[in-house]
């Protein structure tokens, strides 16, 4: 597969974490979404800072079972071992480029591919969001607090790799999405 616009991208692993120690890996300001049994909260983590959850009365951090942390640059995953008592899981951090040998090549050459998801919700122009932060609400989901104001509707930026399909279906051309990595929470533009 050849593309002019083929990019590089490298993973860095990290096993045996805690939620804790895994939300001190992002350098730079990072949005986040947490998994529990009782909701998908998004949040917003400062580097140096404890992370800002709006939907507070539902989040417990104890029940995390699934954290993706993102950004323009990097994005970084965890998911909690079920089987390990002490809430310990893997993280691993995904980004363009390198920031030294613990950071391993996924597989070379990646097309990039910008994807787009439709946050569930209308925007409600409620005031009790903090600044930088709006609700979505819908009848089937209820209301969740997003770190994005403007009341507009939102979406997810994400970016897929595109490679080679492993094996025989690889060395015929075949092509499959490899990675995913989320970048960004935007506004939906108006007239789409």
């Amino acid at each position: 597969m050849s593309n002019v616009n083929a990019v590089n991208l490298y993973r860095r692993a990290c096993g045996d974490i805690t939620l804790d120690d895994f939300l001190r890996c992002p350098h730079k300001t990072t949005t986040g979404i947490f998994y529990t049994p009782a909701c998908c909260c998004f949040g917003v983590l400062e580097p140096g800072q404890d992370f800002q959850v709006v939907d507070g009365e539902r989040f417990h951090r104890q029940a995390v079972f699934e954290a993706r942390l993102f950004n323009k640059n990097e994005e970084w995953r965890w998911l909690r071992d079920p089987t390990d008592a002490s809430g310990k899981g893997r993280g691993v951090g995904l980004r363009e480029q390198s920031l030294g040998a613990d950071w391993k090549p996924v597989e070379t050459p990646l097309t990039p591919l910008d994807q787009y998801y439709l946050l569930w919700g209308e925007p409600l122009p409620e005031a009790d969001a903090p600044p930088g932060w709006q609700w979505l609400s819908s009848a089937r989901i209820g209301k969740l607090a997003v770190p994005r104001d403007g009341g507009r509707r939102l979406r997810l930026r994400s970016r897929e790799y595109l490679g080679l399909a492993p094996g025989e279906a690889g060395e015929h051309g075949n092509v499959v999405v490899l990675e995913e990595r989320l970048v960004d929470i935007e506004a939906f533009p108006e007239g789409d």
